[in-house]
């Protein structure tokens, strides 16, 4: 267990039971199956309380404790005041004794389904079709068939969720908040300690991502606008510094990019760009994003190549860079005010490493954002091979 004291947020309280696991270790088949168990084993209600005795309960002060899971990890968080972290762990115990689907719940969840089947717009369309082409081979949030669920019952979805949730328990446990170590022990032996520790051998599969060689266009949109969508994957192993220079290489392109396509061209309001990567993943994502005239789609496109070629060929502008720095690290100072990014850092920190070295990183930012490490990154994430264009127009 992790326990991390903090008055950052006064009287209040983080706790997580986290494992590894999550939606890429189970059978390709059940992807939507799991996620549609989650989310009515969470809507009935805590185990044995359902969510209509769970309100009354708390309705003068309200606490949270969901099912979480993602492609690689999966467990449950919770948040509430100090003073209710004990009801907290007692809904976590609850949740890890029967894991209920009220008929109600799975209703309501089939008629939202068969609603968003019927009602899909363009841009839904859009990103089911981009999604397809760019993971292939797996499912993703993207690809949910009223189809894949029609056979599903409540008894079905509530074995799901234990076989895969329940039937995983060996957890690290991470307390976070305004409350002393003395009461963290006493709870913590008393709804923790005896949790039994159930495991399972499940791999999780990072799911290959393909980048497309000619643009996807899809028409039909209804809106007097093109999206315009520029995907850059490459492939790299996953370093815990890279995230530093992810954030301030994407500021630059943002900033670059607004010089070029609306300073300049007079194209469009703003530009939105994004990279990431999974520690489990080799590759690196990326995302350059705008909305113009669908009549100047190919005339700004070709501008943010050119832009993109000048930055891979002559490297980041030195003052650029110490604007950027400058501004990642005010960023930073504010975010270490927030309670729940320190909680983060401080999951992220023992998930990866176990220990609490990764929370430090910012101390070694101007070693870490060097034009030298940045413009090596550009090199390989802003190569002409690894951008894949996308457009929704009318």
């Amino acid at each position: 267990m992790v326990y991390h004291k903090s008055d950052k947020s006064p009287n209040q309280v983080y706790f997580k039971a986290v494992t590894d696991g999550g939606l890429r270790s189970i059978p390709n088949t059940q992807y939507h199956q799991l996620r549609a168990a989650v989310s009515a084993v969470d809507e009935t209600g805590a185990g044995s309380l359902s969510a209509e005795q769970l309100k009354a309960l708390f309705s003068q002060n309200p606490i949270v404790l969901t099912t979480v899971i993602d492609d690689f990890s999966q467990g449950f968080t919770g948040a509430g005041r100090s003073e209710d972290l004990e009801n907290l762990l007692k809904l976590f115990r609850l949740k890890l004794q029967s894991s209920p689907v009220s008929d109600v719940v799975w209703n309501k969840y089939l008629q939202e389904l068969q609603h968003d089947e019927n009602a899909q717009d363009k841009e839904t369309q859009f990103m089911q079709k981009l999604a397809k082409l760019r993971f292939p081979d797996v499912e993703t949030v993207y690809s949910r068939d009223i189809r894949q669920l029609a056979d599903l019952t409540p008894l079905n979805l509530s074995k799901l969720y234990q076989q895969y949730i329940r039937d995983k328990t060996d957890f690290t446990y991470f307390i976070v908040g305004d409350i002393d170590e003395s009461a963290v022990k006493k709870l913590a032996e008393l709804y923790l300690s005896s949790v039994e520790v159930k495991k399972q051998a499940r791999t999780s599969q990072a799911p290959r991502i393909h980048s497309p060689t000619s643009r996807f266009q899809l028409k039909g949109f209804m809106e007097p606008r093109a999206e315009v969508e520029l995907y850059l994957t490459a492939d790299l192993p996953w370093q815990a510094e890279n995230e530093y220079l992810f954030d301030i290489l994407a500021d630059i392109l943002q900033e670059r990019l607004r010089y070029v396509l609306r300073e300049n061209a007079g194209g469009i309001y703003s530009v939105n760009s994004w990279f990431n990567q999974d520690p489990k993943s080799t590759q690196i994502e990326g995302k350059i994003a705008f909305s113009c005239a669908p009549n100047r789609v190919d005339e700004l496109l070709k501008l943010t190549h050119q832009s993109l070629d000048s930055l891979v060929r002559d490297g980041i502008d030195n003052n650029l860079l110490k604007k950027k720095l400058a501004e990642k690290e005010s960023s930073i100072k504010q975010q270490f005010d927030s309670l729940l990014v320190v909680f983060g850092l401080i999951e992220e920190s023992y998930r990866l490493t176990d220990s609490p070295n990764l929370i430090y990183r910012y101390q070694h930012l101007s070693q870490i954002a060097t034009k030298e490490n940045l413009d090596k990154l550009s090199k390989i994430l802003l190569a002409r091979e690894a951008r894949a264009e996308a457009i929704l127009t009318q």
